[in-house]
């Protein structure tokens, strides 16, 4: 009788155990995020992203140059849980003046495509 006592108090002490391993296993990761910074390089913006996401995502920059060289928006593609750069000559004599730079997961573009569907 000890034994079988013994025995049913392992086995669910096992399974206990294997049943809390599998609901922590279960639980969702955070998404990533696409961040991106750009630098004026001599003639040329230089726009670094880097995905956290363990999905693809988006990297954009915006850029004008003071031989009026305007650039609204150029978007790239960037792969999962990687680091990308992307860089714009403005062409000889000239540099960068304005500039701007973002990223966007896929994941947090369907939700944000589902919340203004929805509203």
């Amino acid at each position: 009788m000890r034994r079988i006592i013994t025995a049913a108090v392992l086995t669910s002490g096992i399974l206990g155990g294997v049943a809390a391993l599998g609901s922590v296993a279960a639980q969702a990761t955070p998404i990533g995020t696409v961040n991106c910074g750009s630098v004026p390089t001599g003639s040329k913006l230089v726009t670094t992203c880097t995905n956290t996401d363990l999905g693809p995502g988006t990297m954009n920059y915006s850029l004008l140059c003071t031989n009026l060289v305007f650039e609204w928006y150029h978007t790239e593609r960037i792969g999962p849980t990687s680091t990308q750069t992307m860089v714009r000559d403005c062409g000889p004599g000239a540099h960068p003046i304005l500039w701007g730079s973002s990223g966007i997961t896929d994941y947090q573009q369907l939700l944000n495509n589902e919340y203004n569907d929805n509203n």
